[in-house]
């Protein structure tokens, strides 16, 4: 039987038991207000709650919570912890608990933010900074005794046994004759503390140091051996006098022996390998007769100028002796040929070497016309001035003067200064002077004179002056130096936005970045050849260089191409046997 309330407030005095939904498009108010110290009095109590069917909807979903879970929200404060109380984090997502129980069974604690480093699991208000896996180190360790894979720990009388292999950068002892020290130096090591299979570094030695601590030495260095100051031990190369190889050889350098060092008779022939003595080991007479052999001493043998007239006994050289020639002026000292010493027609051109026969070796008067073979006298011969008018018979004729040629060159006298005597033609000749004497000579006509394959030992030029008339002309200067006391001018100066090869006649090519300068092939230029290749406008990259590379056989300080990558990069390239060289 459906009931329809009135309009307005309903007041009921008892219980209000329904079977079925109560809807209500306002308020539902449980209890009322007596007066104002009255409280709210008054149960809505859902009996067939059940927490998956029946029960208490809000917004349409049904609250699945018991009364008594619900409760657990009563008096519970965001991230603070209250006993008995549902624990609710705050707006920061923390919470302050004072204990955290995982119960009993396959249940895990996870901290998801753990970095050993900002956040993760804090021990009394400390990080723990140790990772999972380095925290299982501990885990099934024993006290005192050392396992695989596992943090050593001491036991109770801080001993720790079962290691095999302990390196450490320092260990120190406590205990009379213990040891003590770092990784590389320890003390009171002795045999009996050698332990099987431990290591020690290759050509290292332990001594002591200045702090009487042990020092691992490097004795390995090749060639060098291990000696004592007094208060060390160092390793010490051998110099001076003697080296020593690795392989124990000894070497004594050259000269370092001296008289001093060398026993009384101790030197013979049997000790000296052949051609092992020099003549610059003999002190002046040191060399006796008797120790020369029968026959030992040969030409071969002998330096040059070794042997003065002094050494031969009286009689000693014979004509065999001499080789034919060989006796020149300056191997004769003055008077030591007497005339008795001369066999007679024994002098012949033959035996005279070239220029062996001075003015103060022929007699007054000796040499006459029918001592003197026909053309034996050349004009090399005749000493500057020797030969007056009156040793010719008749004077300077043309019939004397070589077919009478220099009757051509009666021509008079010259008519002003600096004229120079020049063949017009055959048989012809004249007095010449400025520009018709250049022309003659093919200096040209003007005030500039033009050479070709001009050969100058000394040369000042005092306005201006061009050398070569063409690109590949070479001007080459075999010895000395230039000198230029001011400025110098390159003209031949070219600037290249473009691919462009380089040719004999450049010098700077100033090029913009992006393109390649191409050298010619090395083997087709002069050597020493120079030219240089700059970024003038600046606008080289990496991404953007200027690229140098050869052409033909040759390449650049062994590569096949240079970059200038950078603004205003430049580069100075010569020509040098087979390929170009960086400057």
């Amino acid at each position: 039987m459906a009931y329809k309330f009135q309009r307005g407030r309903a007041f009921l005095s008892g219980t209000l038991d329904l079977d079925g939904e109560l809807t209500g498009s306002g308020n539902v108010l449980l209890g009322s207000l007596i007066d104002s110290s009255s409280s709210v009095r008054g149960v809505l109590d859902l009996e067939d709650a059940d927490g998956s069917t029946y029960g208490l909807q809000l917004g349409g979903t049904l609250v699945t919570s018991t009364g008594t879970e619900l409760n657990l929200l009563d008096g519970a404060t965001a991230g603070v912890k209250v006993a008995s109380k549902a624990a609710v984090y705050s707006s920061s997502g923390s919470l302050n608990t004072w204990g955290l129980t995982v119960v009993d069974g396959a249940y895990n604690l996870t901290v998801a933010s753990h970095d050993a480093s900002s956040n993760g699991l804090v021990l009394g208000s400390t990080l723990v900074t140790a990772t999972a896996a380095e925290l299982n180190y501990s885990d099934g360790i024993s006290l005192g005794t050392g396992s695989a894979s596992t943090v050593l720990s001491l036991d109770a009388n801080r001993s720790v046994t079962n290691i095999l292999n302990l390196t450490a950068s320092f260990i120190s002892s406590s205990v009379v004759g213990g040891f003590i020290g770092d990784g590389s130096s320890l003390t009171n090591v002795t045999s009996t503390a050698t332990v099987s299979g431990s290591t020690l570094t290759r050509g290292y030695l332990w001594v002591g140091d200045g702090a009487n601590t042990a020092l691992a030495f490097d004795s390995a260095t090749d060639g060098q051996i291990l000696v004592g100051d007094g208060d060390d031990v160092l390793s010490v190369a051998v110099s001076g006098d003697v080296t020593l190889a690795s392989t124990g050889v000894v070497t004594i350098a050259n000269n370092a022996v001296e008289t001093v060092m060398i026993k009384n008779n101790a030197v013979t022939m049997a000790s000296m390998a052949t051609g092992s003595l020099e003549n610059n080991a003999y002190a002046t007479g040191s060399i006796e007769a008797n120790h020369i052999e029968q026959g030992a001493v040969t030409m071969a043998a002998m330096g040059t100028g070794s042997v003065e007239n002094n050494a031969y006994a009286t009689g000693s050289i014979e004509a065999n002796h001499i080789k034919q020639g060989a006796v020149t002026m300056a191997a004769m000292a003055t008077g030591s040929v007497e005339v008795n010493a001369i066999k007679q027609a024994a002098v012949t051109m033959a035996a005279l070497a070239t220029g062996s026969v001075e003015t103060n070796a022929i007699k007054q008067g000796a040499v006459t016309m029918a001592a003197m073979a026909t053309g034996s006298v050349k004009n090399n011969a005749l000493a500057s001035g020797s030969v007056e008018n009156g040793h010719l018979a008749g004077g300077i004729t043309g019939a004397k003067m070589n077919n009478a040629i220099f009757a051509d060159l009666e021509i008079g006298a010259p008519s002003a200064d600096g004229e120079v005597i020049v063949a017009t033609g055959a048989g012809a000749f004249a007095y010449e002077s400025g520009a018709t004497l250049r022309t003659s000579l093919g200096l040209g006509t003007g005030d500039s004179p033009t050479f070709d394959d001009l050969t100058v030992t000394e040369l000042t030029v005092t306005g201006d002056t061009t050398l070569g008339d063409a690109g590949d002309d070479t001007v080459t200067i075999s010895a000395g130096q230039i000198t230029i006391s001011n400025a110098v001018a390159f003209t031949n100066i070219k600037y290249k936005g473009e691919n462009y090869s380089v040719s004999a006649g450049d010098y700077l090519i100033d090029a913009a970045g992006g393109f390649t300068m191409t050298l010619p092939a090395v083997s087709g230029i002069q050597n020493g050849t120079q030219f240089v290749i700059k970024n003038g406008n600046g606008d080289a990259s990496v991404a953007s260089p200027v690229t140098i590379t050869g052409s033909g056989p040759g390449t650049i300080d062994g590569e096949n191409s240079i970059k200038l990558e950078s603004s205003y990069a430049a580069v100075t390239v010569m020509a040098s046997g087979s390929s170009w060289l960086v400057l």
